[in-house]
């Protein structure tokens, strides 16, 4: 049996949305994998900025500490900007993901030139700098906007999925993306209609949903035995958390 758990890097009421995500995730996983999800109870309530990140990271590497103690096999922080994922790196022994370096690989598994779909302006900056730190940056090709922030994007589904699919468009016609990565886990609930429209308007690109992708990605990773090299490095007896 594998435990993961799922950490909601941000403060806002996910009673149905953990719900839905738990329906969404089920059919794509061993049948004896346990989910639970686990919500922090300060700081922003969306993650758009390095600003958000810094000070929602703290109580996520706090969350997955918990999870270690609690015998889970592994974390998966349910965000694209994978805030606290490296500090929880260093000092956890279980594997950590977010969303955004298993869904790079995976788009880098399948296409020669990738792309990303992001929020708006703010996250298009974004994206280029984590691109840069994790070293996708000379295989990163294009990164299209939606022009919606975060808390934005559950609102209006048709506003939504006609801007993925337009930037679907553009990313296989214009910047010749054969793989592309939605850039925000929020943007999970339609993947499906996405990829029906983009059969009928017969687009084959490929798109990466995060979410399902990385949770999957940790639970092979645990099921092959893998475990933290970085967690022995940092000795975490003597902190203190205030």
């Amino acid at each position: 049996m594998i435990k993961i758990k799922v950490v909601m890097p941000t403060t806002k009421d996910y009673t149905q949305i953990i719900q839905e995500s738990r329906a969404y995730l089920r059919p794509h996983l061993r049948p004896d994998t346990q989910l639970e999800f686990v919500t922090i109870e300060h700081g922003f309530p969306s993650i758009e900025s390095e600003v958000h990140g810094v000070f929602n990271a703290p109580a996520v590497v706090l969350a997955a500490h918990q999870a270690q103690e609690e015998g889970f096999d592994g974390v998966f922080v349910n965000c694209f900007d994978d805030p606290g994922v490296y500090a929880c790196r260093e000092s956890l022994r279980i594997p950590v993901l977010g969303g955004y370096q298993p869904a790079m690989i995976t788009a880098l598994s399948l296409g020669e030139r990738v792309g990303v779909i992001t929020t708006d302006r703010d996250g298009i900056l974004s994206e280029e700098r984590k691109a840069r730190q994790s070293g996708f940056g000379h295989r990163l090709s294009a990164i299209r906007k939606v022009d919606m922030g975060v808390l934005d994007l559950t609102g209006d589904k048709t506003r939504l999925l006609d801007r993925l699919t337009l930037a679907c468009h553009q990313l296989w016609e214009e910047d010749r993306v054969s793989a592309v990565t939605l850039g925000c886990t929020a943007m999970h609930y339609l993947i499906h209609d996405l990829r029906q429209r983009l059969v009928e308007e017969r687009c084959p690109i490929t798109v990466i949903e995060p979410l399902v992708n990385g949770v999957c990605y940790l639970e092979h990773m645990i099921w092959m035995g893998y475990t933290n090299a970085l967690w022995c490095n940092t000795r975490m007896e003597n902190l203190t958390w205030y």
